[in-house]
């Protein structure tokens, strides 16, 4: 059964922005109808005029950069770039700096709706955008808010962490670079961070105060049960792409062993092994930018080992997997958005026995949706809009191998998907192995 569904006008916005066609959704088409359908492409157009997210950790191609910060100097002194002509090239090298891949067309535009106001994508939150930085409603700065320790530097912040109290918060300056390497060497050398308390800073459109760890290590630091981190730019000593049998340390954030954990509004990037293990306990995990964690195929933007999280309105880049999920344990992702950089998968799911929820998020350019390696006792995959067509995709990506995907039907939902976003058509599949689909 088929019926088209005009989309609204956010989807007719998107597609004159982009200069596309016109385009429909059309609902319950099925594995046979796509197969006529020609591959999607993925075209870089970098029509957007600006990015909103706030970052202060970058990790470049060094040689492409240094290329273009080259060209622009010969220009500039040799009279060949008029204003415009300067700016664009100055915007060329910023996103040289930044990788954020088909964010630069999407961004903001990252759902579809159709005509009955059902969502597609990930789409912002009033408290924010996905990603956090400016417009997020829960900043806290000095001056708004009643902290309790200030602090700026290494010393300051091992002290505060000596006295702090249940209930009590340390702000992060602006322009803080707290590492946690010098604490770990000396007198920090658990790595723990009290229970119940809150460390902040104002990730806007000016960042936040940075914790850093500046050599390799495990993990920068555990979580006890209700702390919450807020507002800040974590960042750790290896954003480089490692991949093969290449030897190199594996490295992480921060391990959560504990209940009532919010992580929002931070900025995490530079690990080799994760950005957030949760070992045990529940986190709430939203309004984060989690880039450059590329040690290889396992290694993880967020890593559910143990315990539950929720995952929400979190932007994603240059992470081999976005997150993963291994046996027994519970992830709920909605709106969370991964800009097509990803060199493995956006949701691995890794384990056995564990609950997997995946609603509205979005997947931009060629980066893989889904890695079914095990065997869900729960399993739903509803309103996300995928970049390629349903047959560019593996249908073992979204349903496991042969040998399981029986077991996994049992617990499946995946319905109501959008692929092609740029001509997009809606499917529900009830049986990979049928040609038919739900209506």
């Amino acid at each position: 059964m088929k019926k088209t569904i005009l989309l609204s006008c956010i989807a007719a916005t998107l597609c004159f922005a982009l200069g596309l066609s016109a385009m429909a959704l059309i609902k319950g088409g099925s594995a046979k109808d796509s197969q006529a359908r020609e591959d999607v492409i993925p075209e870089l157009l970098n029509m957007t005029d600006g990015i909103t997210v706030a970052t202060k950790s970058f990790y470049p191609d060094h040689d492409a950069l240094a290329k273009k910060l080259s060209d622009i100097r010969y220009g500039v002194e040799n009279g060949l770039l008029d204003d415009e002509a300067l700016l664009g090239r100055l915007e060329n090298a910023k996103r040289e700096l930044e990788q954020l891949g088909y964010y630069y067309d999407y961004v903001g535009n990252t759902s579809l709706t159709d005509a009955e106001g059902v969502v597609y994508g990930a789409l912002a939150a009033e408290s924010g955008p996905v990603g956090g930085g400016a417009g997020y409603s829960q900043i806290y700065g000095v001056g708004f808010y009643d902290y309790d320790y200030l602090v700026n530097d290494d010393n300051e912040f091992f002290a505060a962490l000596k006295r702090i109290k249940p209930g009590e918060m340390i702000y992060l300056g602006r322009n803080a670079v707290v590492d946690i390497s010098d604490l770990q060497i000396t007198n920090f050398p658990e790595g723990q961070i009290p229970e119940g308390i809150i460390i902040a800073s104002g990730r806007d459109g000016e960042g936040g105060g940075t914790l850093k760890m500046s050599l390799d290590q495990l993990k920068m630091f555990a979580l006890a049960s209700n702390v919450r981190l807020t507002g800040l730019v974590i960042e750790g000593p290896d954003g480089y792409s490692h991949g093969g049998d290449e030897n190199y340390f594996h490295s992480s954030a921060m391990e959560i062993k504990g209940s009532g954990i919010e992580i929002d509004n931070c900025e995490i990037s530079g690990f080799s092994g994760a950005g957030i293990i949760i070992t045990e306990g529940d986190a709430y995990i939203h309004h984060c930018y989690i880039h450059h964690i590329r040690g290889g195929k396992d290694s993880s933007g967020i890593l559910v080992k143990g315990g539950s999280a929720k995952v929400e309105y979190n932007l994603f880049s240059n992470c081999s997997n976005a997150v993963s999920i291994e046996k027994g344990a519970s992830l709920e992702a909605t709106n969370n958005v991964e800009v097509g950089n990803g060199s493995e998968a956006m949701f691995s799911i890794m384990g056995d026995d564990c609950s997997v929820i995946l609603k509205n998020n979005t997947v931009l350019g060629k980066t893989l949706p889904i890695s079914l390696g095990g065997v869900p006792t729960e399993y739903a995959v509803e309103n996300n809009l995928f970049f390629l067509n349903d047959t560019q995709y593996e249908e073992a990506l979204f349903y496991g191998a042969e040998g399981i995907r029986d077991r996994i039907k049992e617990a499946a939902t995946v319905k109501n998907n959008v692929f092609n976003i740029t001509d997009p058509y809606l499917m529900t599949w009830s049986d990979p192995d049928n040609s038919e689909a739900k209506g």
